[in-house]
């Protein structure tokens, strides 16, 4: 697999190289990542209100299954199904999973959460020495 800096798309002979290069670029990256937050946020909300709130939970489980079901079928049987198949459906996820947060939760909510969910693997990280 290669290991490209997602902004400028180099490519790095290891995956930390590349996450260096991505964070060197500074304020572009950041620039770039508020207005991919900021359209994301807009079209999940449009979509809630477009399709209903019903809807979507049911379109966000459906898209979980089939994340869950092609991440099984890597797993159990590499040689059956493409790694190429499965950045599609994660997107999918991703897009869903924010339409959840919307209505399940505040930004605020979910931030603190992050934190502390991060927090919570570095320190499990550590405690088994990494």
């Amino acid at each position: 697999m290669k290991n490209i800096c997602s902004f400028c798309n180099a490519s790095y002979a290891s995956r930390m190289e590349a996450i260096n290069c991505y964070y060197s670029h500074g304020d572009k990256v950041i620039e770039s990542l508020l207005k991919y937050e900021t359209d994301l946020e807009i079209t999940c909300q449009k979509a809630i209100e477009f399709y209903g709130i019903h809807n979507q939970i049911g379109k966000c489980v459906e898209e979980l299954l089939e994340l869950a079901v092609k991440l099984q079928k890597w797993q159990m049987q590499s040689n059956k199904i493409s790694a190429k198949e499965i950045p599609e459906e994660i997107i999918d996820v991703i897009i869903t999973t924010t339409q959840m947060s919307f209505i399940f939760s505040s930004p605020e909510q979910l931030d603190k959460l992050l934190m502390e969910k991060l927090q919570k693997l570095k320190y499990k990280m550590n405690d088994n020495g990494l």
